[in-house]
């Protein structure tokens, strides 16, 4: 018996202690509050925000190594640990409550599941975007499914159309929970890539009621590597080119870096090095085309520690006043505001084709950084650098975190995907493909042959006009008597 038992207890205890959430089981992507010397982590839309009977996780850690929190409530509903440091927390009542930590309290408003919010999606879609799944996972999924902060809401019903060769949606099915076998096979007969499908009267059950959510269009894409690049990536409307470094980025430092900072590109310049084909990153002293000045001496400088309350903000004061009067001064000189910086970019008059960029960095300081602050200035620099090669500024690339550039210091696999895409032998014109695949131009070509007919044929009439009525011998006449 006590065998048995022992095996019982082997077999669940590997399995009790696996099954807990852990904090990296999450993204921790919706800020961070602090409470008695603890600092709050929440999920993407969940800063001081808690949702009415939906599990809220927040993370709760101590800046001092081995402190943990004594007592942790929270006011009109439950609260559960699951891990050693995440919550779970199930509000039972809206409008304001507490989250208490050790007697310290902070308040959250509690809300109502916000439909919009909502993500509906493909069972097999391994998506990053939410209004768009591979074809592939499209053909593989079983079923629809609803997600709030990675959680799955149970569908009740919807319907289903989509658009193929032409705009117009056509009904496959109404009133179902799930995808059917005979669904699943008129989806495999009608949809291509570059369709639409969509999906109406979408009803969840939330807690018991029945919820009803605004239509949803997916897109069907070939992959997201590719539909990646298209949304990032956008053709010059006149030259249709994608307006692409040629040569190879030669960068320049100058002005007071730290040694971090000087690792920091140097690191970048050899991982960009083996993904780039086409062309090379290279840190020299001469001819750059890309100059990179660190200035620390008109913004960020240190106060004394024993410094006054009125000494402390008359230096914030005076810091604020500098970065605004800096911002002015480049603008004025054509330099455009990048993450953090200040982006020039010169061309010769004669060499179009040849650009040459300043960035400058003026307020980051010749103090000690803390982690925090390194680990920013890492990411600064490696975004502003990579936005150059695929001129991703004007796409807003760089502050589009979420959905586009991974809020971290390395590169994504989409990332690397389009670069390597770019800088590879006949890369560009693959892209350009791809950013015009799905956006048929219209054939102007008889449109412009009849316009050039008119013109020559009013060009005709007016001379034969010119010439009948002698406004040739009358303009002749005019011309004698102001030379006279």
């Amino acid at each position: 018996m006590k065998t048995k038992l022992l095996i019982i207890i082997g077999i669940l205890f590997p399995l009790f202690a696996f099954s807990q959430t852990k904090p990296e089981d999450f993204k921790w992507e919706g800020g961070r509050s602090y409470l008695n010397n603890f600092e709050v982590s929440y999920l993407k839309d969940q800063y001081n925000t808690m949702y009415y009977l939906m599990d809220n996780y927040i993370m709760i850690t101590s800046n001092m190594k081995g402190v943990k929190p004594k007592k942790v409530e929270f006011e009109n509903g439950d609260i559960k640990k699951i891990s050693e440091s995440v919550y779970c927390i199930k509000p039972k009542k809206l409008g304001r409550s507490l989250l208490t930590i050790d007697e310290d309290s902070h308040s959250y408003l509690v809300k109502e599941l916000p439909k919009e919010k909502i993500n509906i999606k493909f069972s097999a879609s391994t998506s990053p975007f939410n209004d768009c799944v591979s074809i592939d996972e499209l053909y593989n999924s079983n079923e629809m499914i609803a997600i709030f902060n990675n959680q799955k809401i149970k569908i009740k019903s919807f319907d289903i159309g989509f658009s193929s060769k032409t705009p117009d949606y056509y009904l496959l099915c109404t009133s179902y929970d799930t995808l059917s076998g005979e669904l699943k096979k008129l989806l495999k007969e009608n949809i291509r890539i570059n369709s639409t499908v969509k999906i109406d009267f979408i009803k969840i059950y939330y807690y018991d009621t029945l919820m009803a959510l605004p239509h949803v269009e997916i897109k069907v894409v070939d992959n997201y590597q590719n539909e990646f690049i298209r949304r990032t990536l956008k053709l010059s409307p006149i030259t249709n080119e994608m307006d692409l470094m040629k040569n190879d980025l030669r960068i320049k430092i100058t002005g007071n870096p730290q040694k971090e900072d000087i690792k920091t590109i140097q690191d970048l310049a050899n991982e960009l090095n083996g993904i780039l084909e086409t062309i090379k990153v290279k840190i020299v002293d001469k001819q750059p085309s890309l100059t990179i000045e660190f200035d620390t001496s008109s913004y960020r400088t240190y106060l004394p520690k024993n410094s006054s309350e009125s000494e402390k903000k008359d230096f914030d004061n005076k810091q604020m006043i500098n970065y605004f009067k800096t911002d002015s001064l480049f603008i004025a000189k054509g330099y455009k505001r990048i993450y953090d910086g200040y982006l020039l970019e010169k061309t010769n008059l004669f060499f179009s084709f040849n650009k040459k960029y300043w960035m400058y960095y003026n307020h980051w300081g010749k103090g000690e950084r803390s982690d925090y602050e390194q680990k920013m200035i890492r990411i600064i620099l490696r975004r502003n650098i990579i936005g150059l090669l695929a001129n991703i500024y004007d796409n807003k690339f760089d502050y589009s975190f979420s959905s586009r550039y991974s809020f971290d210091t390395d590169l994504t696999s989409n990332e690397k995907y389009l670069l390597k895409t770019l800088y590879s032998d006949g890369g560009e014109e693959k892209v350009k493909k791809l950013l015009n695949e799905g956006n048929i131009r219209e054939d102007k070509t008889p449109l412009y042959i009849i316009m050039l007919v008119l013109c020559m044929s009013l060009l005709f009439v007016f001379s034969e006009i010119y010439h009948y009525y002698g406004l040739s011998n009358r303009i002749g006449k005019i011309k004698v008597k102001i030379l006279k």
